[in-house]
């Protein structure tokens, strides 16, 4: 009835011979046993040298200036990520900023992605079933991510669990949402939505206040009043094929990469084709447009052969060379648009200057993509960029 022995308990290292000592030794004389079945013993915070912080030192650091600085949510988070909760701390300001780079910064851009554009299409969710290799590893992959968290958790392994976040994160912004920029069909907005609303429920437990937030922008009537009111347990199954597949496509990304790099060739410049030697290799048509679209290749090749084998045909032609003109330029515009502030839904005025360079044959396809019209003389333009190759002029 009062909630003998306590399921939990927390205090600092110095507390070893003290409180937790204390509690043991009392319960122990009484004839109860242990009084806690888990501890988690905190290291103490030292200065970024590793000295303790100290007045005479002048190393003292205000935490409340740090709370209001970068929020406890971040502050909370790097501390439980940073080390072990019983090691020493050496507390880097820089260090907690790389921190919310690397976390709430992505994760905030990741909500923000979805709000600005399913709200801009008009979505509403529907639940379709997944069926894009994109879909399908990431509801795997959330999946892996959930077991990963709950089971650490729940055996007080919180450092961890927060190291979990961190990777995927970074999965979910430069590799899911990367290739699915020119997606916004219905069941990309169900399988983002859905996956989001799951890992926000996950690093709750870390940043409850920020979570809460996101939360209460993505819930929809079904959902409980407040994150921290939903149900959180293991996933029953995921596709752990799928998310080797999605490794595999990783890999031979980087080994294109590296290919690129013995030969002096820039990612942004198209090739010819890539060429995949091995035993029954088997992409599906999503796979192959991912390794076309990272590799920049026009076209990816499976061959039969003994082991296996990566060849990228390394020759630029005229024609390639002007396709990775018009990557570069295509970018700058967009580089443009942002520094000049411009909205989704602006459309601007374009002057290019560019020689030897077909830009005619390429106009309908630079204006359908930057929001903008090409126009041969452009008055006052509020941004410009230049460079040896050509000349970009904007005008709001």
């Amino acid at each position: 009835n009062i909630g003998f022995p306590a399921d939990y308990i927390s205090e600092a290292i110095d507390q070893t011979r003290g409180w937790f000592y204390t509690l043991l030794a009392i319960s122990t004389l009484l004839g109860k046993g242990a009084s806690y079945k888990n501890v988690i013993c905190i290291g103490h915070i030292v200065d970024e040298h590793g000295k303790k912080m100290s007045k005479s030192l002048g190393n003292v650091l205000d935490p409340n200036l740090i709370l209001d600085k970068f929020g406890a949510d971040n502050l909370r988070f790097y501390l439980v990520s940073v080390n072990q909760p019983g090691l020493t701390k050496r507390f880097s300001e820089k260090e907690l900023l790389t921190c919310v780079r690397k976390n709430l910064l992505v994760l905030w851009n990741i909500t923000n992605y979805f709000l600005t554009y399913s709200r801009l299409d008009g979505w509403q969710f529907k639940n379709l079933p997944p069926s894009h290799f994109l879909d399908l590893w990431l509801a795997s992959r959330v999946a892996k991510l959930k077991n990963g968290i709950v089971s650490n958790l729940d055996n007080y392994e919180i450092t961890t669990a927060a190291n979990l976040i961190e990777s995927f994160l970074d999965e979910f912004s430069t590799w899911y949402l990367k290739l699915s920029r020119k997606r916004r069909t219905q069941d990309f907005y169900d399988s983002f939505y859905l996956a989001l609303k799951e890992v926000i429920m996950l690093i709750a437990p870390f940043m409850p206040f920020v979570c809460e937030f996101l939360f209460q922008n993505l819930k929809d009537e079904h959902d409980a009043d407040s994150i921290h009111l939903e149900i959180i347990s293991q996933s029953k199954s995921f596709d752990e094929k799928i998310i080797q597949k999605n490794e595999w496509l990783k890999k031979v990304i980087s080994q294109a990469s590296s290919l690129r790099q013995e030969k002096g060739i820039r990612l942004r410049q198209p090739l010819a084709k890539l060429e995949l030697r091995g035993k029954s290799i088997k992409l599906s048509t999503e796979e192959l447009e991912i390794l076309k679209t990272e590799t920049n290749v026009l076209n990816v090749e499976l061959c039969q052969g003994k082991g296996a084998e990566i060849i990228l045909d390394t020759q630029i032609t005229p024609q390639l060379k002007y396709l990775g003109t018009l990557r570069d330029i295509k970018r700058q515009i967009q580089n443009l648009r942002k520094n000049t502030q411009c909205q989704l839904s602006d459309v601007v005025e374009i002057m290019i200057e560019i020689k030897d360079f077909p830009l005619e044959k390429f106009k309908s396809e630079i204006e359908k993509e930057t929001k903008a019209r090409i126009l041969s003389t452009i008055e006052s333009p509020d941004n410009e960029f230049k460079s040896p190759e050509f000349s970009l002029y904007l005008k709001k």
